[in-house]
Parts: structure tokens; sequence; C-alpha cells
């Protein structure tokens, strides 16, 4: 199972203890094998560091790669991200720099099973890539609920 993770970029610090708490209920429940994550905002950076320095450690068999909407050339990764393994999709090349993170994450959960969001509205670009994973067929989780 794959499992991807989106959330605002001005995410409160208090979500990573709910956040770690339902990544490794995912882990042990769902068997996942695979994490992926963006990098722009807050929540990203604490869904990666929970899984480098929480997750990785115990489950080692697990995969977790940095997405990229942007090649570093244009915007370069921050140091959190200094050691990841990053995937910049095929065809995102193409796109347009201001549709490059929507594009990005629909690619994400098109190659998901499960989708784990932290979204506290209905509108904006975390509401409707919850609601994509949902038109999808895609299990949902939202940490905000």
């Amino acid at each position: 199972m794959i499992c991807s993770m989106f959330g605002h970029h001005d995410a409160p610090d208090s979500v990573i203890h709910s956040l770690t708490d339902l990544i490794h209920q995912l882990v042990k429940e769902q068997h996942i094998e695979k994490f992926l994550v963006g990098n722009q905002g807050k929540f990203d950076a604490m869904a990666y560091q929970v899984l480098s320095e929480s997750v990785i450690p115990k489950f080692p068999q697990i995969d977790c790669q940095v997405i990229l909407a942007y090649l570093p050339s244009v915007r370069p990764l921050a140091p959190i991200y200094k050691n990841a393994k990053t995937i910049y999709p095929e065809g995102l090349e193409k796109v347009p720099l201001r549709f490059a993170i929507s594009h990005r994450n629909r690619w994400m959960v098109d190659q998901s099973d499960i989708v784990l969001v932290y979204c506290r509205c209905s509108t904006g670009g975390t509401a409707s890539i919850a609601e994509y994973a949902k038109k999808k067929g895609k299990i949902l989780y939202n940490l905000s609920l």
C-alpha cells in the first residue's frame, strides 16, 4: 500500500503528535510500503520529519519519497530534505509553474491507496486534493477531524 500526505503550509506544531500516531497506526494496520510527501510548507516538513526520525528507523523496509513540484534548480530544497529520496514526476516540466503543485499533488494521489490530510477548511489546495482523493475512491484520513 502507498500513502500520500497533504496539509496546510501553516499547520500548527501540535499536529505532529496525532500525525505520528496515525502514521504508526497505518504502518501496522494497513501495511504501508511507501509514503509520498511534498516539500512545501510546515505540514510537509512535519510529515517528512516523522517518517525519517520515527518510522523509517523502526521499519527500514518502508520507502519514503519526497515528490517535487519544482526542479531544485528552480526552487532549491530546504535543508530538512537534504538526504531525502526525491522524485520529479514525468511530464511536470511541461506544466506552468503556477500549476505545478496541484499537478504534482494529483499525481501523488493517483499513485496512492491511502491519502492522509490535515485539512481544517473547505477551500484551498488541501481541500481540493482531499476532494480529488474521494472522487478517485482513495481511503482518506483527515487529522483535523
